[in-house]
């Protein structure tokens, strides 16, 4: 028998529309505070970006990306990822997940081409990494396995508490990498997240690299959540101005239009693994993919969206003055409210906002990269609202 719909234990808000930064119910117009899972950065029904997509699929619907072939789109696309993010080349994958997974492969290829044996993969803690077998894996949802050790990091609660746990879980990964000679990389994401916004500091992200360096292992970013402007730059390795060995993106690579990622490599492994590739997908790329991350770079605006962090820092500013938040946490287009108390989803609903809270009383809100004066008047009007005392 095929399962073909499983009836929801909770009730559902039916969108019949979504535009800009609204989903539309019937009944009422919502603020989508997370673009779409972080995704629709640049907005929903962007006309630029569905355009582009339609056009390059029209000039090439398919193009069997790990032959000879190529287009002058994909050619575009892949120069300007690389230029951008200082990488030789890139590979092709469909999800974040399965970026993450040909991060992996390209790393074990490495070792694998220069004959040594270093299967293991220093992840952290609480982290994601994707929905595929191996990120499970990474994130000790299954038995203990020699592919991974893991770092408890990000452990801090607040701010002030995040340079004391660093260093804590700094002196965890030395030993590690003193102790462990099958490590061949450390994996982490660019922004935690799944536990509550958490950006690495700039001491971290250089310490990392260093350590990377001193051990000769691969530096891996996972920079699908916080990739193409989340963090304010199209890599948020920039933001830093510390170069990774690989780094992953997807999610707004499309603004969320077509599934899409890829692994960007160096000159030192792309030399080294160039003759032992045997990874491919069907979508190798997805050319409505590639049309919609041409329309996405020419979309991208990183002065737009620094002005766009400056305004989310002074709306959790003032809601924190105003007693009606603990504390907030901002970088980029992510802002995450720290609430005194616990409430219904529902409230967020009723107030005219499409998002989620918590477990640990949070809101966690992306920005759209095309907010504007009447986006920040109504979510500070409707945040107000949803979370008053009164």
């Amino acid at each position: 028998m095929e399962l073909t719909y499983v009836i929801p234990s909770v009730p559902q808000h039916e969108i019949v529309k979504t535009d800009k930064y609204w989903t539309n119910t019937q009944d009422d117009q919502l603020i989508d505070i997370l673009c779409g899972n972080t995704a629709f950065i640049f907005g929903y029904n962007n006309k630029t970006v569905i355009d582009k997509m339609v056009e390059t699929q029209q000039t090439v619907g398919f193009l069997k990306g790990q032959s000879n072939e190529t287009c002058s789109a994909s050619r575009e696309l892949i120069e300007y990822i690389c230029r951008t993010g200082n990488f030789t080349s890139l590979a092709w994958a469909v999800s974040g997940s399965d970026g993450v997974e040909l991060a992996v492969y390209i790393n074990d290829q490495y070792w694998k081409s220069k004959g040594i044996h270093k299967p293991t993969v220093v992840v952290f803690n609480p982290g994601y990494h994707g929905t595929t077998y191996l990120a499970k894996v990474f994130r000790n949802m299954y038995e203990q396995s020699t592919r991974y050790v893991s770092v408890n990091a990000p452990a801090w609660e607040s701010t002030d508490d995040r340079m004391n746990t660093e260093h804590a879980a700094l002196d965890e990964l030395k030993i590690i990498l003193q102790t462990n000679s099958n490590i061949g990389a450390i994996l982490m994401e660019a922004c935690p997240w799944a536990n509550g916004i958490k950006p690495w500091s700039h001491h971290w992200w250089t310490a990392v690299r260093a350590l990377c360096d001193e051990y000769k292992i691969n530096f891996i970013v996972d920079d699908v959540f916080a990739g193409v402007g989340k963090l304010g730059h199209y890599f948020s390795h920039q933001r830093y101005n510390v170069q990774p060995d690989i780094s992953i993106l997807s999610k707004s690579l499309t603004n969320g239009y077509s599934p899409l990622s890829c692994a960007c490599v160096n000159k030192e492994i792309t030399d080294t693994v160039k003759d032992s590739w045997d990874y491919s997908h069907t979508w190798s790329p997805n050319m409505g993919g590639v049309g919609a991350a041409l329309a996405v770079k020419d979309l991208f605006d990183a002065e737009h969206i620094s002005t766009i962090e400056s305004e989310l820092a002074a709306l959790g500013g003032a809601l924190k003055s105003s007693g009606i938040i603990k504390d907030y946490i901002n970088i980029g287009l992510l802002l995450q409210l720290n609430l005194y108390k616990s409430y219904d989803n529902d409230t967020l609903i009723k107030n005219g906002l499409n998002g989620f809270i918590s477990d640990n009383n949070t809101i966690k809100i992306c920005a759209p990269a095309i907010a504007d004066g009447e986006y920040f008047h109504l979510l500070y009007l409707r945040l107000v609202q949803a979370l008053s005392n009164k």
